[in-house]
């Protein structure tokens, strides 16, 4: 029997679309023992419930072994990939990301490779400074590769030889700051589209630089190892070459480092070293994350005729149970090295999420794009945060604050630092069926490239549901659609659809930015937020983006233009075959 049918009968009320079922069927559960999605959320709650022993009993672990499973069984609330792969598995390691130290030589680079190997053999991601990497001397050598550049292919060949956690290359992240004589060449590092494809790169930028650009003037770089100021160079062609490289394939992205320091709520742990993957999560160096992410789709509810609106009891519930669970990953996961616990441990972070968001919109009939949708953001992450907190604060008093509020002056002593993150959500808002993080919905219709060579095709349920009960020709508009055309170029469509059903690429950079800072102004870490553009988008308009997000107070930013990647994971492109399968699937 196939794997999807045997799910399909043991689902228990769990609605998965056949995407979600291919996601999970092909990396995540262990159809080898007879693992269904059922019993692959049993065996995660129950882990991260019997946590609870020690502390208060296996009544209580009982409890919340229940709430925990329902909350995964009903789409609410999913956790990282790490945590649904390995909780109650001989790896055990729960973490979504690292941040590890480098070596200043490629020759001494074996101890902290060996590291990255066991962290992403068990199935996390890993994130590197390379700001301490010693300079290169170029009145000696200018056309020779910086040693930056070098430890990035180092590192990439070696990560490229691990599936993480068995399932799946993993997910590097390489920062230098600005300051770095080097940077210019760590810039165009990913100018071949062929190397370094295991890699995101980011650049870390200061007030310094920023005010230099503003002024079109000069800043300096620094020697990494002494400190000792080596030159003054024009922060003008620095910044062209990022939005150069940006324009060509997405690569790098940026972070504001004096903004994330001048909001670090526990600046006691130490300055951050690097960001997770996608920008979300600040570490300092050893430390690792545990992320999870609340389906916002999943906590709108409609009435009778009344208008659909937020459930907030709901959302509370689902908020308390959410912090729970990942406050309970640091006794249910293993760690590489006994300073990755000790650091990860000072602090304790959690970083709780949000998908959905986009989809939450068009079940309220909110466009993206409005004042009203920035409002609900903000109101949403409001209450997140101060639910998250008080969470935090009670399993202070329950279990003992984190080691951070108990060696500091702190008004409420909390077991965790930080609470809250926005994560991309990739495969796991494809298995709530959901759109992913805060971003808006990529297409109504379009494939989706996964690494194995698999295309699924998504199509919003949401959308289609609106045009069923408009009574529009859906089989008509899909075909339109999939052939590149817009939704505000079709007639049938009534005008009302169109002003709600916008999709990020009808969504302007100035709205994609207004939502990232409605979500960051009550977000502990950082948002992994993405504005998309056109494929005959502009340097000029990539220039602009940065520099408003800097203005705007944003902690980082990416931009991705349409088709500068060739093997892009989302397309539009026309694929009759799998569309005329899906419409003879749902009836039509």
């Amino acid at each position: 029997m196939h794997i999807g049918n045997h799910l399909e009968n043991d689902l228990k009320g769990i609605i998965l679309n056949q995407n979600a079922l291919h996601i999970l069927e092909q990396m995540y559960l262990d159809t080898a023992s007879g693992e269904t999605c059922d019993s692959l959320f049993k065996r995660v709650a129950r882990t991260l419930s019997d946590v609870e022993i020690p502390f208060n009993g296996v009544g209580f672990a009982d409890y919340w072994n229940l709430r925990f499973y329902k909350s995964m069984q009903r789409l609410e609330f999913l956790p990282g990939s790490p945590i649904l792969l390995n909780a109650g598995k001989r790896s055990g390691q729960l973490s979504s990301c690292h941040c590890l130290p480098v070596s200043h030589t490629e020759k001494d680079s074996i101890p902290y490779l060996e590291l990255a190997r066991r962290v992403q053999q068990r199935g996390s991601g890993t994130a590197f400074n390379f700001t301490s990497t010693p300079a290169l001397k170029r009145s000696k050598s200018p056309d020779q590769r910086p040693l930056v550049v070098d430890l990035l292919h180092a590192y990439s060949r070696e990560m490229g030889l691990i599936m993480q956690g068995g399932i799946r290359t993993g997910c590097n992240t390489g920062i230098l700051s600005v300051h770095h004589p080097d940077i210019k060449e760590f810039i165009e590092a990913k100018n071949d589209p062929n190397v370094l494809n295991n890699f995101y790169l980011t650049v870390s930028l200061s007030d310094n630089f920023m005010s230099s650009l503003e002024n079109n003037d000069t800043y300096q770089v620094f020697d990494p190892i002494t400190g000792e100021a080596l030159e003054e160079i024009p922060a003008g062609p620095i910044f062209e070459a990022i939005v150069d490289a940006s324009w060509r394939n997405g690569d790098p992205g940026v972070i504001f480092a004096d903004t994330i320091a001048r909001d670090n709520p526990v600046p006691e742990l130490g300055q951050f070293g690097a960001v997770s993957g996608c920008g979300e999560q600040i570490m300092i160096e050893h430390e690792s994350c545990f992320l999870g992410s609340i389906n916002l789709a999943a906590m709108i509810t409609q009435k009778q005729q009344n208008p659909a609106s937020v459930d907030w009891e709901k959302l509370g519930d689902t908020i308390d149970t959410a912090v729970r669970f990942l406050d309970n990953t640091y006794e249910a996961s293993t760690f590489a090295s006994d300073e990755i616990e000790r650091v990860s441990k000072l602090g304790r972070k959690i970083g709780l999420g949000v998908m959905g968001l986009g989809d939450a919109f068009y079940i309220l009939q909110i466009p993206y794009n409005s004042e009203k949708a920035v409002e609900i953001t903000r109101d949403i992450m409001a209450f997140i945060k101060n639910r998250a907190y008080s969470c935090s604060e009670a399993l202070a008093k329950e279990k003992g604050a984190c080691s951070v509020f108990l060696s500091a002056s702190h008004a409420h002593s909390r077991r965790n630092a930080t609470m809250t993150t926005i994560a991309p959500t990739g495969t796991i808002s494809m298995i709530a069926g959901c759109s992913a993080g805060i971003e808006p919905i990529f297409r109504l219709i379009y494939l989706r490239r996964l690494a194995s060579g698999k295309r699924l095709l998504e199509v919003n349920r949401n959308f289609i549901r609106k045009a069923f009960e408009a009574g529009l020709d859906i089989p008509c508009i899909l075909a339109e659609l999939t052939r590149g055309r817009r939704l505000d170029e079709l007639t049938s469509i009534p005008q009302h659809i169109k002003q709600v059903f916008v999709t990020a690429q009808d969504v302007s950079p100035e709205w994609h930015l207004n939502i990232q800072r409605a979500a960051q102004k009550h977000t502990d870490n950082a948002v992994s937020k993405t504005v998309n553009l056109s494929c005959n988008a502009t340097r000029m308009e990539i220039r602009e983006i940065y520099l408003k997000a800097y203005q705007m107070g944003l902690k980082g930013i990416t931009v991705y233009r349409d088709m500068s990647r060739e093997n892009q994971p989302l397309s539009c492109q026309e694929d009759s075959s799998l569309l005329n399968m899906w419409l003879k699937a749902n009836g039509y």
